[in-house]
C-alpha cells in the first residue's frame, strides 16, 4: 500500500507542479519508504544524492561496485560514478596531513611505485611509508654507515642510495629492502642521483658526474665539471640528462653520447637549482632569484616566473608544477598547460624534497622531523 501512496503522492507534485509553468518549484523532494516515480523526472542544476542501494545500503553514486552478475569483477565492476567522483583508488581515500616518522631531518625523497622512500639525514637510515595509507611500514640502516644519505633514486628494481660520507653508493631491493652494493662503484661525495632508463647519473662532490650502468655497476662515463663545483640537480627529459651547478648554465647532455658535449640552456641570472620535467617543458629554479624558467622544446625560454622565498625543489603531479619554496613556507603552483599561476600556499613548514605517488604529492620537512602528505 505504502508504494501507490508515494506513487499518488509524486503524480500530485507533478500536478501542482504544472500549474507553475511545467516546473517544481519546492527547494527539495524528499522520498522516504518505497516511493516509486512512473515516467521521466527532470532535476536540473541539482544534483541527486543520499540514494541509497537496495542490496549494499551505500549510496549508488559512491559504492564500490556496479549491479553485475555474479563472476564479473575487475575494472569492468568499478561504478563509473565513483570513477568520476575519484573516490574508488585506495590512495585518494587515504588520510593526509602530517606524518611523523622515526627519521630525523629528512631530506631525499623517491617513489618506486608502491611505497615513499625518505633519505633521513640526522640518523643515516631510510624510511619506507605505504603509499596508500600513509603508514611508515619500515626503517631501514646500513651495516656500515652511510655518513649522510644525500640522494634516492629508483631504477624499477633498486632504489639507490647516494651515501656522501662514505663516498658509496648503495642498492636497496625495493620489494624486501634486500641490500646489494656494487664493489666496483666508488664516487667521491656522492649527491645528486638520476636514471635514465639504462644509466644512473650520480654527482661527485669533485664536480664529475658518473654514468652507472644500472644493471652490470659499471661506469660508463666520467664527465668532468669544475673543480669545487658541485652538481646540486639533475632530471632526465626523455632524451637529455639536464644538470644544475648553481651557475647561470644550465648543461644538457645526451644521455646516448654524454661525452659529445651537449648545449647549455641559460637562466637571466646565476642560482639555478632544482629542476623537473613535464612531459614537454623542463623547470628550472632559481634560488637566489626566488623565480622558476620554463625551458620549452628547442632550448626556447618560455618565461621566468616568481615563486616564495628560496624554492628547492619541484614536482609534477599530471596537471600542476609544484614549487617548494623553502624559507617561504610555502608551496606555488603553476599550470603546465599555459603556464599560468594558481596560486600559492601557506603551508607553515620549510618544505624541501618533493615526489608524487600518482595521488598525491609528498613532502619532507626537514626540521620538522616530518613528512607530509598533501
Amino acid at each position: 500500500m505504502k508504494k501507490y501512496f508515494y506513487s499518488i503522492t509524486v503524480a500530485l507534485l507533478a500536478i501542482v507542479a504544472g500549474l507553475f509553468s511545467g516546473q517544481l518549484l519546492a527547494g527539495s523532494l524528499n522520498v522516504q519508504g518505497n516511493g516509486t516515480i512512473n515516467g521521466e523526472l527532470d532535476v536540473v542544476n541539482h544534483r541527486i544524492k543520499n540514494v541509497a542501494d537496495p542490496v549494499s545500503g551505500q549510496d549508488v553514486a559512491t559504492k564500490s561496485y556496479v549491479d553485475s552478475q555474479s563472476g564479473n569483477a575487475g575494472r569492468a565492476s568499478l561504478n563509473p560514478d565513483r570513477v568520476a567522483l575519484l573516490r574508488w583508488y585506495d590512495i585518494n581515500l587515504a588520510r593526509r596531513g602530517v606524518s611523523p616518522g622515526s627519521g630525523t631531518h629528512p631530506g631525499a625523497i623517491s617513489f618506486d611505485g608502491e611505497n615513499i622512500w625518505v633519505a633521513n639525514v640526522g640518523n643515516d637510515k631510510i624510511s619506507i611509508w605505504r603509499a596508500n595509507d600513509g603508514k611508515e611500514i619500515d626503517t631501514y640502516t646500513f651495516p656500515t654507515a652511510c655518513a649522510g644519505v644525500a640522494g634516492l633514486a629508483y631504477d624499477g628494481e633498486y632504489m639507490w642510495v647516494s651515501c656522501q660520507g662514505a663516498n658509496s653508493v648503495r642498492l636497496l631491493r625495493a620489494r624486501d629492502r634486500g641490500y646489494f652494493a656494487f664493489q666496483n662503484v666508488s664516487v667521491p661525495g656522492p649527491a645528486a642521483i638520476a636514471f635514465d632508463g639504462k644509466n644512473m647519473w650520480v654527482s661527485s662532490s669533485d664536480g664529475s658526474v658518473r654514468v652507472i650502468e644500472a644493471s652490470t655497476g659499471q661506469q660508463k662515463y666520467n664527465l668532468a665539471g669544475a673543480p669545487g663545483t658541485p652538481v646540486l640537480e639533475m632530471a632526465f627529459d626523455g632524451t637529455n640528462m639536464w644538470v644544475t651547478t648553481g651557475a647561470a648554465a644550465v648543461a644538457v647532455l645526451p644521455v646516448s653520447n654524454p661525452n659529445v658535449g651537449g648545449s647549455f640552456f641559460y637562466l637571466s641570472e646565476a642560482g639555478a637549482w632544482a629542476l623537473a620535467f613535464d612531459g614537454t617543458n623542463m623547470w628550472i629554479t632559481n634560488e637566489a632569484q626566488d623565480t622558476v624558467t620554463v625551458a620549452g622544446p628547442g632550448l626556447v625560454n618560455l618565461g621566468e616566473f616568481n615563486v616564495g622565498d628560496q624554492p628547492k625543489d619541484l614536482v609534477f603531479d599530471g596537471d600542476m608544477m609544484w614549487v617548494s619554496n623553502y624559507e617561504g613556507r610555502s608551496l606555488t603552483l603553476f599550470r603546465t598547460r599555459d603556464l599560468s599561476n594558481a596560486g600559492t600556499i601557506g603551508v607553515g613548514y620549510r618544505p624541501v624534497d618533493t615526489v608524487f605517488d600518482g595521488a598525491n604529492v609528498w613532502i619532507t620537512d626537514y626540521d620538522g622531523d616530518r613528512v607530509r602528505k598533501h
